[in-house]
C-alpha cells in the first residue's frame, strides 16, 4: 500500500518578506566624531576617506560637512553639468568632485577643506595626476552648495571658509543655493581680497576660467533658466 505524502501548505508570500525583514539586523547609525581632536596624520588615516560621514580638518579639530537640501543639489548638478559641458568644448581646465580634500596653511593655522566642487586651471603649478585622491596645490575655483538647516551651517560657508579660500589664495569662490539671497560669487581683487563679480550686461563672466560665464537673468537662480559658456 503506497504511503500519502501531504505536501505543507505553502507560504504566502507576504509572510515570507515579513519573517526576513524580522532576521534583518537593525541598521547601525554612524556616531559622529565632530569635535574631535586629532592629529593632521590621523586625520588622513583614519577619517579623510571615511564613507559614512565627511569630515573636513580645523586645525586639529574634526569638523563634520553638511547636507544641502535637494532643491539646492539641483542648482549645484545644473552649474555642474555647465562647467563639464564648457570644459569638454574647451579643455583649459579640469573639473574636480567627489569631496576632493586640499591643504591650507594659513596664518591661523592649516586646515583641509573638501569643497563640493572644484576646477584646476591647466597652467596651476601644481598638477592634477589621475590617481591623485586629494589636490596637492590650491584649487582655482571652489564651489560649495550651502545648507541652511542650522545657522551654524550657514556661517561656515559665507564666513568661515570665504576667510580661509580668500587667504589661502583660491582665485574664485562660488556659493550655491536654492534661494536668491544665498547666492555668491566672488572673486580675489589685486589686494587678495574677495569682491563680489559683477554682472555685465546681465552675464557674470569668471575671471580666471577665460570664456566661462553664466546668465544673472535667474540661470542660477532656478536652475532652469539659459546657461551661457562662451
Amino acid at each position: 500500500m503506497s504511503q500519502i505524502v501531504q505536501a505543507e501548505p505553502a507560504q504566502q508570500p507576504n509572510q515570507s518578506v515579513s519573517s526576513r525583514a524580522q532576521s534583518l539586523p537593525e541598521p547601525i547609525e554612524p556616531v559622529s566624531h565632530a569635535g574631535r581632536r586629532v592629529t593632521e596624520d590621523q586625520y588622513w588615516r583614519d577619517y579623510y576617506l571615511q564613507s559614512d560621514i565627511q569630515y573636513e580638518w580645523n586645525n586639529g579639530l574634526l569638523e563634520e560637512k553638511p547636507v544641502s537640501d535637494y532643491q539646492t543639489f539641483l542648482i549645484y548638478h545644473w552649474l555642474t553639468r555647465l562647467l563639464d559641458h564648457f570644459l569638454k568644448t574647451r579643455p583649459i581646465a579640469k573639473l574636480v568632485g567627489l569631496d576632493m580634500g586640499f591643504r591650507l596653511a594659513l596664518p591661523t593655522g592649516t586646515v583641509i577643506r573638501k569643497p563640493d566642487l572644484a576646477v584646476v586651471h591647466n597652467d596651476n603649478p601644481s598638477v592634477l595626476l589621475p590617481l591623485d585622491c586629494s589636490y596637492h596645490g590650491v584649487y582655482d575655483l571652489c564651489i560649495e552648495a550651502l545648507s541652511d538647516k542650522a545657522r551654524s551651517g550657514i556661517l561656515r560657508d559665507t564666513v568661515q571658509k570665504k576667510a580661509e579660500y580668500q587667504a589661502g589664495g583660491v582665485p574664485e569662490y562660488y556659493i550655491l543655493h536654492q534661494a536668491i539671497e544665498h547666492q555668491f560669487f566672488y572673486t580675489r581683487n589685486a589686494r587678495g581680497l574677495y569682491v563680489p563679480i559683477q554682472a555685465v550686461d546681465g552675464v557674470i563672466r569668471s575671471a580666471g576660467i577665460a570664456g566661462f560665464s553664466v546668465s544673472d537673468s535667474g540661470s542660477v537662480r532656478s536652475a532652469r533658466g539659459r546657461g551661457i559658456a562662451r
